[in-house]
């Protein structure tokens, strides 16, 4: 680790007994070879904690790599996406989804085809969630059916946020899925796109059995003119008596704001 007071340069390394100081009274310039060296080693080090089976000693080299060295992540990151330590190639997923890079983007791609760790597949995926290529989009609808319910939700997640209308006929079906959560999220995605036509499918969705499902219509809703439809005026009137206080709170907001207006 590295401390950097003034113009000096403290190199601060764990020793079995206690610590190691060196310090170097050294102008604080990038350029500096003997801060670079330190640098390049303090890493490396850190690069090898990524696999450690330790969770603190993992995160805690996955935050630092994040805040002090951006600059040696596409060279030395990059190659652990391939790692055969899944827990290595979970860290180097979690440092690269911090830094959108075309460079990551076939790695990522493949982990998401492929690895047979859900829980990198799902980091995977959420750090394809910062690219808006067609490709990206094009792979995740061709994985979908193949995914657990939780992946399915965050690339629902996806397609919304970034309004990927090719995805438009696999989220409609999604409407349908037997995990609330994922009928949720489909909800969700629909409503980023602001279509009038998905309006009654809204309607039809608030008759779910599911109570956050019911609650993300009304907020699909708000994305509309409210006055303009009485059917969605109706629609309130019957969630303003929703047995679920969250949805026939947010149903009687939404009526006394159309009244105001």
């Amino acid at each position: 680790m590295l401390l950097c007071l003034g113009n000096s340069v403290f190199a601060l390394d764990n020793a079995e007994h206690g610590f190691q100081f060196m310090v170097a009274q050294a102008p604080m310039k990038m350029n500096n070879k003997r801060f670079r060296e330190w640098r390049k080693q303090d890493f490396k080090r850190y690069i090898r904690q990524l696999g450690s089976k330790d969770k603190f000693t993992r995160s805690r080299a996955v935050k630092t790599i994040i805040r002090d060295y951006k600059d040696f992540v596409p060279k030395d990151i990059a190659p652990l996406l391939g790692s055969k330590n899944p827990i290595e190639r979970h860290s180097a997923v979690a440092i690269v989804s911090t830094y959108p890079d075309e460079r990551y983007k076939p790695a990522l791609l493949k982990i998401v085809r492929s690895d047979s760790q859900k829980t990198i597949r799902k980091a995977a995926i959420k750090a394809l969630g910062s690219y808006r290529a067609p490709d990206v989009g094009n792979a995740l609808i061709e994985v979908y059916g193949e995914r657990s319910a939780e992946e399915k939700k965050m690339i629902l997640g996806i397609f919304g946020k970034n309004r990927f209308e090719p995805a438009l006929p696999l989220i409609e079906k999604a409407l349908e899925d037997e995990q609330w959560f994922v009928r949720e999220a489909a909800v969700f995605a629909l409503s980023r796109f602001k279509q009038p036509k998905y309006l009654d499918v809204f309607v039809r969705m608030y008759d779910d059995a599911d109570k956050h499902v019911r609650y993300m219509v009304l907020k699909a809703i708000q994305k509309y003119n409210i006055p303009s439809n009485q059917k969605l005026i109706n629609l309130l009137n019957r969630a303003a008596k929703d047995k679920d206080i969250r949805v026939s709170q947010l149903a009687a907001k939404m009526l006394r704001f159309d009244r105001m207006h």
